[in-house]
Formats: C-alpha cells, structure tokens, sequence
C-alpha cells in the first residue's frame, strides 16, 4: 500500500545520484552549478525551436533556474559571512 517511486521506465528510484557532503559551502555551489547548466540547456532548447508557446514554457522554466541560482548565492554569503566573524564563548564560572 505504500508508495512505488519508479522511473517512466519502470526503474526504482535510488538516491545513488545525490550528492551531498558535510561542507554546506561546497554542497551550495554544486548546486549553483547544476543550475547553470539546466539553465544553459533551457536556452539551448529555446534556440531550437520555433513555437511560440514552446518558447515562453522554456522561458518561464529558464528565468526560474536563475532564481534558484540567486537565492543558493544569497545563501553562500550568508554561510561564507557566519563563518568569517569570529566567535567567542563565555563560561559562567560561579
């Protein structure tokens, strides 16, 4: 009764393919990167055709991947920021 997560190909779902580390700087710009490259290829796919509706789904789909990639970008500042102030720990002693 539960959830079969398959592929339209009939092939289980496995997590083989995330990729996640313990450094969330490094696990942020993985994903920007993987952002520009769906972006890029969206733009590839506007190129090559020449429907108009086709083109404004790509469009919408295209501007979306550059928001993802700004908002990861504000992330790593903050992030890159947190870890460029210095912290100091203060232990009541009584």
């Amino acid at each position: 009764m539960g959830i079969n997560l398959v592929s339209p190909a009939g092939v289980p779902w496995s997590a083989d393919y995330v990729s996640v580390t313990a450094d969330p700087i490094t696990d942020l710009t993985t994903d920007m990167s993987a952002e520009q490259r769906a972006r890029f290829g969206y733009e590839h796919l506007i190129q090559l055709t020449n429907d108009e509706d086709v083109r404004k789904v790509l469009a919408f789909l295209r501007e979306r991947e550059v928001v993802h990639f700004q908002r990861f970008g504000e992330l790593l500042v903050d992030i890159q920021d947190h870890y460029n102030h210095d912290r100091y720990f203060f232990m009541d002693e009584e």
